[in-house]
């Protein structure tokens, strides 16, 4: 992913109407920021967008203009207004493709949790073609790394459990490898 290209910069994108309503504070972005900070990235924005597909794609857009990281939390589950991956499916024209690791994950959790997944849990496998998995141990819906023109991005649940583990283990290695 980057093609090997050093992570120098980065914004972060928290995707929820629910904190833009006051219903919900970001503690992502600042846990995030620290995190990047600390990994000698320079972070050049932060931006709370709603559950709307044409400004999500215009979020994503513009920061990947300015950006060699882009990193998302929020809008990966299972309902209707969850389209992070759809939007990033939108910006780089890649085709929205059903992952089969992604589909097992989600029966391998609802199994774990003594329940049985819906048709609509099994959005959480729908990625834009070309993505590279990041597992999720303890939730139902994986991230994403997708390379497009130059940016890095990278999806990430808003439940903070999650989020934190999924940055430690995938995308901390990546930025330490990009920086050496």
């Amino acid at each position: 992913m980057n093609d090997g290209k050093n992570i120098d910069s980065a914004e972060i994108i928290t995707i929820g109407t629910e904190m833009l309503l006051g219903d919900l504070v970001d503690t992502n972005t600042a846990w995030i920021s620290q995190r990047l900070a600390e990994l000698g990235v320079g972070i050049y924005r932060h931006t709370t967008v709603g559950d709307n597909a044409e400004r999500i794609v215009g979020a994503l857009r513009e920061a990947s203009s300015r950006s060699a990281l882009v990193v998302t939390t929020g809008g990966l589950g299972p309902t209707s207004d969850d389209l992070t991956n759809a939007c990033l499916s939108t910006l780089t024209g890649r085709e929205m493709v059903e992952y089969q690791k992604a589909r097992e994950h989600v029966d391998y959790m609802f199994e774990r949790f003594g329940r049985k997944p819906t048709a609509n849990n099994y959005k959480q496998a729908m990625f834009p073609e070309g993505t590279e998995l990041i597992p999720n141990p303890v939730g139902t819906a994986m991230g994403a790394l997708v390379e497009w023109e130059g940016t890095l991005f990278v999806t990430l649940p808003g439940v903070p459990t999650e989020m934190k583990g999924m940055f430690g283990e995938t995308l901390e290695p990546l930025i330490r490898a990009r920086s050496e």
